[in-house]
């Protein structure tokens, strides 16, 4: 199997902490799979489970998931700072990261390559989505901006002229930071005529727009809808 997702969960505790502790370290294990190179091993994931008391010293494999339990306190996680957050949720990662590799007798390499791009590009998960696209006249670009926080998962219709130079940014989604709530927005970036930008999401539906119209001036109007 290609190792290739990497998660945090917190098992035994209440609900509503389990889920909000999962949501918000999801930006930094995310970051940590783009930076991830492809590996060969038992499983396709590595679950590092939370827990107060651990009781089981192993690495488990479920269908491919390589499960493995680290002491933590969720609860307290959670009153962390957004920065502080980042940074412990990849100090948990890295310990149960630390037990698979020494149960599966693993380089440490490619995940210490990971480890060390997150911190180096200090935790900020952002990025452009896809390659812009030009209006019909191929004078203007438009792309879509991403920033994959603690607490958010946002993006931005990005317009820019024939030299690169920002016209206007429009944001276009602002949910939880979890993949099951945004990704299926993410479907196409489209122009309607020469001036409108589209975001529809994969089922088809408008996520957003963005729409410069020219003052009589000559000037630039921003609007958004």
């Amino acid at each position: 199997m290609i190792l290739k997702e990497f998660g945090l969960a917190a098992p035994q505790v209440a609900t509503d902490t389990r889920v909000a502790f999962a949501r918000q370290c999801r930006c930094v294990t995310a970051l940590f799979e783009k930076h991830f190179p492809a590996v060969r091993t038992d499983g396709w994931k590595i679950l590092t489970e939370v827990v107060a008391v651990p009781r089981d010293d192993s690495v488990r494999d479920g269908l491919g998931v390589l499960s493995v339990e680290i002491a933590g306190e969720p609860d307290r996680f959670l009153l962390l700072s957004k920065e502080e957050k980042k940074r412990e949720a990849l100090r948990l990662l890295w310990r149960g990261i630390e037990k698979v590799l020494l149960a599966k007798h693993l380089s440490p390499e490619p995940f210490l390559h990971a480890r060390l791009a997150v911190e180096q590009c200090d935790y900020k998960n952002e990025w452009t989505w896809k390659r812009p696209v030009r209006n019909p006249s191929r004078s203007l670009t438009a792309s879509l901006w991403c920033v994959h926080d603690v607490e958010r998962f946002k993006s931005w219709i990005v317009i820019k002229d024939e030299n690169g130079g920002e016209l206007t940014r429009v944001q276009v989604i602002d949910q939880n930071p979890s993949e099951f709530e945004f990704v299926g927005l993410l479907g196409k970036l489209r122009w309607e005529g020469g001036q409108k930008v589209v975001l529809e999401s994969k089922n088809g539906q408008e996520v957003g727009s963005a729409v410069i119209t020219n003052n009589h001036d000559g000037g630039t109007q921003k609007n958004a809808f």
